[in-house]
């Protein structure tokens, strides 16, 4: 039975995420009909489209120097070997409710006893990303909400109970992330995890020097995320000043983080959220 709620869910959500993307097309047909009529290729798109496809290896590189950092207390692995291990990550995350298959994908690629010191290392990764980007979405919700031209996509008590939530969870994720040595305490409450008593001890080294690196590399992918959605943004003729490009694209990273997605619904997912932040500021919906 729960199954097949589940999997209700994820048909509703899926069949919701791309009805608002069709809808909101559909709506504006009109724009639609003149994006598809003037749209040009040119030498400065074609070059940021590149651009876009070069990042892809970089945002690699950099998960893979990160994933290198949090292991080396446990096992030594070379760059090529952690990038191996973070391409492993993403083939099976896509097949998991918002890629937590990731964690298990990366470990494989380690010394097969610390497989279980592995999945918490990538906790500890999924961790600092995650700061980053709800970190990001907060600025962008006080930008958005001290910014001469903001009208409220939401009621102004939800807007602030959103505020509160993502500031509540911001400092929450970065407790945690600093105090990865709590969770060796966990195998009090889960039995199941007494057995890996010696590999977890490992969360115990982190020192505060290595988190903060963590997550300074976790803000360098962020920022090449950033750039890759700027850029398509730019190449499909959707004009719009940095900063608001800023506020939208760091809102749908917030809410993408917050909203469970499956492999069926998340390209309908990042299309609605793209189509409903950066149209607060452009009506090019088929650029968008």
């Amino acid at each position: 039975m729960k199954k097949r709620t589940f999997q209700i869910i994820k048909i509703i959500i899926a069949l919701a995420a791309y009805g608002y993307i069709a809808w909101k097309i559909y709506d504006y047909h009109f724009y639609t009909h003149e994006f598809i009529s003037n749209y040009r290729f040119n030498s400065l798109k074609t070059f940021l489209l590149a651009t876009v496809f070069l990042l892809m290896p970089l945002n690699w590189l950099i998960e893979a120097i990160k994933w290198k950092k949090l292991v080396k207390s446990f096992t030594q692995i070379s760059l090529k070997h952690s990038f191996k291990a973070v391409l492993a990550g993403i083939s099976t995350g896509i097949f998991t409710p918002n890629r937590i298959g990731e964690f298990a994908g990366r470990p494989y690629f380690t010394d097969k006893s610390k497989i279980a010191a592995g999945v918490f290392a990538g906790f500890a990764a999924s961790l600092a990303q995650s700061l980053v980007t709800v970190l990001m979405g907060l600025i962008a919700l006080n930008l958005y909400f001290f910014s001469a031209e903001h009208t409220f996509f939401v009621e102004i008590e939800t807007f602030w109970a959103i505020i509160i939530f993502s500031f509540l969870l911001a400092v929450t994720i970065f407790y945690l992330f600093f105090h990865l040595h709590l969770f060796v305490s966990l195998k009090k409450y889960f039995p199941f995890l007494e057995k890996y008593r010696q590999e977890l001890t490992f969360l115990r080294e982190y020192t505060n020097s290595d988190l903060l690196k963590v997550l300074i590399f976790s803000l360098l992918r962020y920022l090449v995320f950033f750039l890759q959605f700027f850029f398509l943004l730019y190449v499909f003729d959707v004009k719009i000043s940095f900063d608001q490009a800023f506020i939208a694209i760091a809102l749908v990273y917030l809410f993408l983080f917050a909203i469970p997605s499956f492999a069926i619904s998340e390209m309908g997912i990042r299309g609605s959220l793209a189509v409903f932040f950066v149209g607060m500021y452009s009506t090019n919906y088929p650029g968008i």
